[in-house]
């Protein structure tokens, strides 16, 4: 019976040997499969933090270019209020210089304000001459000398800032 037993013995253990391979093989499969799974998983992580990522970004760029608009029509404003508190002090040197002994010492100031102003887009209406714009005049008397539907004088000056009308001219035109 010892033969036997070593036969028999001898057979199971290359059977069991295969066996043993086998589940190695397998549980070897298994912690590739979890490295596997685990790679995946942090890929997929990783995609959705990107994405997360973009569209922050993306928020952050909407939200400079709105506040870059706003910035920028503050400033429109701000320089608007600006300009139209500065034409009285302008009307001023205006009258101021209809007197004769006062405009040598009033032209240079008048020059620098209103070159201060054009840098700022404000420019003067030409009006005397003009075809009435009831957009850009304010009649503010009617003669009948002159050119019919003209301004025939100008008692107020008038002004654009970008070219938007931030005061009309107050004038006299002619109409018959």
């Amino acid at each position: 019976m010892p033969l036997e037993s070593s036969k028999s013995t001898e057979t199971r253990d290359p059977i069991k040997k295969e066996i043993d391979r086998a589940k190695r093989r397998k549980q070897g499969g298994t912690k590739e499969s979890a490295k596997d799974l685990k790679i995946k998983e942090l890929m997929e992580k990783m995609d959705s933090q990107r994405d997360q990522l973009l569209r922050s970004i993306a928020e952050m760029q909407t939200y400079i270019r709105t506040k870059e608009k706003d910035l920028e029509i503050s400033k429109k404003v701000i320089t608007k209020d600006l300009v139209m508190k500065l034409m009285p002090v302008l009307d001023s040197i205006d009258a101021g210089m209809a007197i004769e002994s006062h405009k040598d010492i009033l032209e240079p100031i008048k020059k620098q304000l209103t070159q201060a102003l054009l840098s700022l887009g404000v420019t003067e209406m030409k009006t005397v001459g003009e075809t009435f714009n009831p957009m850009l005049h304010e009649v503010v008397s009617i003669t009948e000398e002159g050119d019919e539907n003209k301004v025939v004088a100008e008692i107020q000056k008038g002004y654009l800032f970008n070219n938007e009308v931030i005061r009309t001219s107050k004038v006299i035109v002619c109409k018959r």
